[in-house]
């Protein structure tokens, strides 16, 4: 129980200090506007369009074998030979 609550309230004065310094705010305007925070800094749109392309390989990379797994053992089980009685003439 005492490391129960060591965890949270480390987790709780994590969240205030990044409410303290507007993280969310911070976070947001670099995602849409491309400003750099704690700096008067700003990406162009080409620098944001490289990032978002790299952070989205990252994505694909990391989470294609697991979805190809997945999709080969679906098209397995449906395209199992199924057995069929010959009709006798």
């Amino acid at each position: 129980m005492r490391k129960y609550l060591t965890v949270f309230f480390l987790i709780s004065s994590l969240l205030i200090i990044l409410d303290s310094i507007h993280f969310g705010y911070a976070l947001m305007m670099f995602f849409f506007a491309g400003i750099i925070p704690g700096t008067n800094l700003q990406l162009t749109p080409e620098e944001m369009l490289i990032l978002y392309v790299i952070a989205a390989g990252i994505v694909v990379i990391r989470f294609k074998p697991e979805l190809l797994i997945k999709i080969n053992l679906l098209i397995a089980k449906q395209s199992k030979a199924k057995t069929r009685k010959l009709k006798r003439v």
